[in-house]
């Protein structure tokens, strides 16, 4: 499932201190929006604690940011950013049902706390949420591209799961593209259609080809991560048998001891040792796997780096360019 949790959240880094200042300033929004519409209070209660576990509001940012590009004023654009947060909260909580996951960001999972069916029935809730937040945006197009990237991340998520081997190299490019790609790229692309198609190429190029590379790098950091950091199990593709490119490498070429090694342990879905990590990561090493799947990171944030260049001078353009540095998703040594 969609289990990235996006821009590492590091606030000693440029990019790191703009988004936590960022969140701090969209949180409030977000929280009155929940309670305006969510009546009952204890559901209340588990879709705000349910949205507190989605990450670091990035996908909010990147609506703003864009919104800067194009001119169009913040108010115009935060529905539109309060519905991706709505969105990917809806999936985060459903994932974690889904993947038997018991915490994330260190706290307790929302199943863990309430219960499956209550899980399932927050995870609706926030979708909901989402859906009336697009009420109020016009032009339509704009909260229809958004609704269309919800839809194809949530095909993808069911064609993932779905999945009992390993894909090809080419079908887990094709998954990333659908189960994240699309998703930050309509949150590029809305704002866009809010300003009237305003640099709508350069801002889905960067969308789209940052949106791949997040889920790639959340695949690389499957397996070298920290799990502290990243706020979640590291070698869960490995575990429950699911789509990731560093597999899809070590499993694509001839048959040797360590590709050996790697099938063994794929689809196990037992808990994590230390004792049992060390080795696989070192045959993937020798597979050259990671080294792979840093290398297709790279590539997609050069190829959001075309779209950057593209967008005029000025804030904006200064933070896409930090973050689709490299540097920023896998860290030179990282795991290492």
């Amino acid at each position: 499932m969609t289990r990235s949790g996006g821009v590492p959240r590091k606030p000693e880094t440029g990019v790191g201190r703009e988004l936590v200042r960022f969140a701090r300033g969209f949180d409030p929004h977000l929280v009155r929006f929940l309670r305006a519409h969510v009546h009952n209070a204890h559901s209340r209660r588990q879709v705000l604690y349910g949205v507190s576990l989605s990450g670091t509001r990035e996908r909010a940012f990147f609506s703003r940011l864009a919104s800067e590009v194009c001119g169009v004023p913040w108010r115009q654009a935060l529905p539109l950013a309060v519905a991706a947060e709505c969105f990917i909260a809806s999936a985060f909580v459903a994932d974690d049902v889904m993947d038997r996951a018991e915490t994330r960001w260190s706290k307790p999972a929302v199943w863990v706390v309430w219960g499956k069916n209550q899980a399932w029935l927050t995870a609706e809730l926030l979708n909901i949420a989402g859906h009336i937040a697009l009420e109020s945006v016009q032009p339509a197009s704009a909260a229809s591209c958004l609704r269309r990237a919800l839809l194809t991340m949530t095909e993808g998520q069911a064609l993932q799961i779905s999945r009992h081997s390993a894909c090809s190299k080419r079908e887990t490019i094709a998954l990333a593209r659908n189960r994240t790609g699309e998703f930050v790229e309509a949150c590029f692309w809305g704002p866009s259609l809010l300003g009237g198609g305003k640099f709508m190429t350069p801002l889905r190029t960067i969308g789209s080809n940052f949106g791949i590379a997040l889920q790639l790098a959340d695949d690389v950091l499957d397996f070298i991560g920290d799990e502290q950091t990243m706020g979640k199990p590291i070698l869960h593709d490995l575990l429950n048998g699911q789509p990731n490119i560093v597999l899809a490498h070590a499993l694509s070429g001839k048959s040797t001891a360590q590709s050996h090694l790697v099938a063994r342990w794929l689809g196990k879905g037992t808990h994590n040792h230390p004792a049992r990590v060390a080795p696989i990561i070192r045959a993937l090493e020798e597979l050259g796997s990671i080294d792979y799947g840093r290398m297709m990171v790279t590539r997609y944030l050069k190829k959001a780096n075309e779209g950057v260049l593209e967008i005029p001078e000025g804030r904006a353009r200064r933070l896409l360019k930090r973050i689709v540095d490299p540097a920023l998703l896998l860290p030179i040594g990282h795991g290492r």
